[in-house]
């Protein structure tokens, strides 16, 4: 909602609905087929990203933008996997969140400042095929690794926490 009081007074961006969770986007985006769709990537219920996929499968003129509270690498790489043209934090300047959404709608990729920051190597002429390549494991510290081992096994952070300080004296 407030996003969308925010965007209503824009002359040319209008606001074709609001929806509450990713079922109820997927129905509001096939029933007004936008130009663009910002969707929240922790929206409840389904996944957003399931969600995304299948706005981009049933309505190819249809452009989606991630809003997100942080740029995590995993859900980054499913946005551009999904095919999505924008990714901002939600913390951006309206001024940029508006920029982006006229950029998307003119058939342009738009990705905030942060996330230009953060992932160069990504969005400097990556395509999808090359990110579902990245063996994700591969990428990892010898501690993440030690951390997702601990985790795997189903101990809680406190535990892992605990046992790291022991392994590190």
């Amino acid at each position: 909602e407030g996003l969308a009081s925010l965007l209503r007074p824009i002359s040319d961006i209008q606001v074709a609905g609001i929806a509450t969770d990713a079922d109820a986007a997927l129905r509001l985006a096939e029933e007004c087929r936008p130009d663009v769709v910002l969707m929240d990537v922790m929206m409840p219920g389904r996944s957003a990203f399931d969600a995304a996929r299948s706005i981009r499968d049933r309505l190819s003129t249809t452009n989606i933008v991630f809003l997100a509270d942080s740029a995590f690498d995993v859900q980054f790489r499913e946005a551009l996997r999904i095919g999505a043209k924008g990714y901002l934090l939600k913390q951006t300047e309206f001024a940029e969140l508006e920029k982006g959404i006229r950029s998307v709608a003119a058939g342009e990729t738009f990705f905030g400042a942060e996330i230009y920051n953060q992932f160069p190597e990504l969005i400097d002429g990556a395509t999808v095929k090359q990110l579902d390549d990245v063996d994700p494991m591969a990428t990892l510290t010898p501690r993440e690794l030690e951390v997702l081992l601990y985790l795997v096994r189903g101990m809680s952070i406190k535990e892992i926490a605990k046992q790291m300080r022991r392994s590190k004296s």
